[in-house]
């Protein structure tokens, strides 16, 4: 059942005249960071995702948590390339050798 405020009357919580506002602080990246910097070189689809997301924000802490968010990512794309090929090349050696 709904009961009738009077907007005069200040309420449990309210200044007179004026309503209670609580501030909170937004936060602007994820914490811990070094965790989702690790997860976005492991899985580089969660840090480009993390660097769109997070280079669309307006607070400078957040576009520089998306760019290196960004650049995990990239860096874990070469760091796989580079083991696939290390891979191929060792295997080719173990055959050729044998």
């Amino acid at each position: 059942m709904l009961a009738y405020v009077d907007a005069h009357e200040p309420q449990v919580g309210e200044a007179r005249g004026r309503p209670h506002v609580t501030m909170t602080e937004e936060k602007t990246t994820l914490e811990p960071r070094w965790l989702w910097y690790a997860l976005s070189f492991i899985l580089p689809v969660v840090g480009v995702i993390l660097g769109i997301n997070y280079n669309r924000r307006e607070a400078p802490e957040s576009k520089r948590f998306g760019k290196k968010a960004t650049v995990a990512a990239i860096l874990g794309v070469f760091a796989y390339c580079a083991l696939y090929a290390v891979f191929f090349i060792v295997l080719g050696a173990a055959e050729w050798l044998a």
